[in-house]
């Protein structure tokens, strides 16, 4: 078992090191909480505000496209745009003047083609039935989304509308677009691509679906026509969305970035505060195992202080003991002193009268002188063992603990205070119930609480019955597993209730100035709970009470 300087020397070490760890941690955790939300925050704003003014990009190069086809119609007269040669100038035009730009086409009212420049032969196809021409006629001018169309490859028509249902159309060179669109970049892995309303892709996406395949974070998308930031599973990880509406909100710019990349400014926080944390410890670390070694020390002395007061203490109680018996050890030392004054006399008597007779001793006188001798070294025996029990229970000795057989000890330990029974008349049964187990004890300690329980309880009978009608017992039996019970019954006058409760409080005592110090019961209670024991009290005023003490059984073997 740890003595108690080295357990307070590890809690001192404990608290020292939780008490500012713990506020520490709880600070650290609740900042890496805010941080996080700060630059997690801070990462949507970024990307929104990337995201708008590449989307403000975007649509300023479609509406320019737009802006050259009502720019064509405005300088151009219909039989000039129906013309092919005058055509394949305004193509090469546009072409020196703006990138992006695949072919030019003027459909009539009917829906027809009648006139087309570029690199394929779509002269004469009938348009009637196209949707991005219906809404040309219907807005005055439209971005188609990406189609295949005649030419079956992936392209996508800007259209503008004359006065008299005319429409000019071309064709936007998809992988310039695309480019526009890709040039936005954010981090390693960020990307930006556009999908439609639908969600399918109108541009490329990096390491995902290709052209006109259905983007599958689509479902994410809102519907709204402001820029929304999402965080979603992107299968590797999570991905940060921003979404913001292009093309008069037919189309959406998707910004995404993998959340990883977006914080990672979290991630070097992070690392220092660690490393300020690790630094923190090795700083605490020793400092605190320093101050608990000297706080131990300082237990150390003071405990040993302590012990050594107790020591004292418990002495100055056998003492006291020895004081309230004294009267008992004169009687039973005066009593083989009055035998060997008796044997004397009767000595002197047979010494005189064979000496005037002048004659040897016979064999009577012999005999009779040998009985004497006999009886004086009996007598001598009993005065010597009253006075080593004196002696033995008022020496101070070192702690020892022993195996103690309870029939033989308690029959031991009362003999020292029968007599004092016995002269007050107090009818004292003294015993053990068979199979009591042995205890393991310090035989001093356990006889000192014995002692002072029996003539505590010696003087609660004389204040109740005087010297006769008193009923004293002392007996072991087997307790609980593990257990046994000495019980200190008497029938004297009892506590109150107030009275049991403190009892065991040092210096409280019931008894006049100059008969007690209040000691005796709690040096009791402090020498038990040392052997690994308990007392408790059971009284009731005015009918007596009942001391039990619970000691561990010695082990068997």
């Amino acid at each position: 078992m740890l003595s108690f300087h080295t357990q307070a020397r590890r809690l001192v070490f404990l608290g020292m090191i939780l008490v500012p760890v713990l506020p520490i941690l709880v600070i650290m955790l609740l900042g890496d909480w805010t941080m996080s939300k700060i630059i997690r925050h801070a990462a949507q704003a970024q990307m929104e505000r990337i995201a708008e003014d590449h989307a403000t990009i975007i649509d300023l190069f479609l509406d320019e496209r737009l802006g050259d086809l009502h720019f064509v119609l405005d300088a151009y007269s219909k039989a000039e745009l129906t013309d092919q040669a005058k055509l394949d100038g305004v193509l090469e035009k546009l072409q020196r003047l703006e990138t992006g730009v695949q072919d030019l086409g003027f459909i009539t009212p009917n829906g027809v083609q009648k006139a087309y420049a570029g690199p394929f032969d779509l002269r004469g196809k009938d348009y009637g039935d196209c949707d991005w021409r219906n809404q040309a006629l219907d807005k005055g001018a439209f971005v188609s989304d990406v189609y295949l169309g005649y030419r079956d490859q992936p392209h996508f028509t800007a259209a503008a509308r004359d006065n008299g249902g005319d429409v000019l159309r071309s064709t936007i060179d998809s992988d310039a677009f695309g480019r526009l669109v890709e040039s936005l970049r954010l981090g390693r892995r960020g990307q930006a691509y556009v999908v439609n309303s639908r969600g399918v892709l109108q541009t490329r996406s990096r390491n995902g679906p290709g052209l006109l395949e259905e983007d599958p974070a689509a479902k994410l998308y809102p519907a709204s026509g402001q820029t929304v930031s999402v965080t979603a599973d992107a299968g590797q990880g999570e991905d940060l969305f921003t979404v913001t509406p292009i093309n008069h909100g037919r189309w959406r710019l998707v910004v995404r970035q993998p959340l990883g990349d977006a914080v990672g400014e979290l991630s070097t926080l992070r690392l220092y505060t660690l490393a300020v944390l690790v630094f923190g410890g090795v700083l605490v670390i020793p400092s605190a195992l320093l101050l608990s070694r000297r706080v131990g020390n300082m237990l150390g002395v003071a405990e040993r202080r302590s012990r050594e007061l107790e020591d004292q203490l418990a002495r100055a109680a056998r003492l006291a003991e020895l004081g309230t018996m004294t009267a008992g050890f004169a009687h039973e030392i005066n009593n083989p002193l009055q035998v060997m004054s008796s044997d004397i006399s009767l000595l002197e008597m047979v010494l005189n009268d064979t000496t005037l007779a002048g004659q040897p001793a016979g064999d009577a006188e012999k005999d009779e002188l040998r009985e004497v001798v006999q009886q004086l070294r009996l007598q001598i025996g009993r005065c010597a063992q009253i006075t080593q029990a004196i002696l033995k229970f008022g020496r101070r000795e070192q702690t020892r603990e022993e195996t103690i057989h309870l029939g033989t000890y308690l029959e031991e330990a009362a003999a020292m205070v029968r007599r004092k029974a016995q002269v007050y008349g107090v009818n004292f049964n003294v015993g053990a119930a068979p199979q009591t187990p042995d205890v393991h004890a310090d035989p001093g300690k356990l006889q000192q609480v014995i002692l002072n329980l029996v003539n505590n309880a010696i003087h609660a009978i004389v204040e109740r019955h005087g010297s006769e009608g008193g009923e004293l017992e002392l007996r072991a039996e087997p307790g609980r597993a593990g257990e046994v019970l000495i019980r200190v019954r008497d029938n004297g006058s009892g506590m109150s209730t107030d009275t049991m409760s403190m009892i065991f409080t040092p210096f409280f005592t019931t008894k006049p100035s100059d008969q007690g110090t209040g000691l005796g019961l709690s040096l009791c209670y402090g020498l038990v709970e040392s052997m690994g024991g308990s007392i408790q009290v059971d009284s009731k005023l005015g009918e007596g009470t009942e001391f039990v003490i619970r000691l561990p059984a010695a082990a068997k073997g």
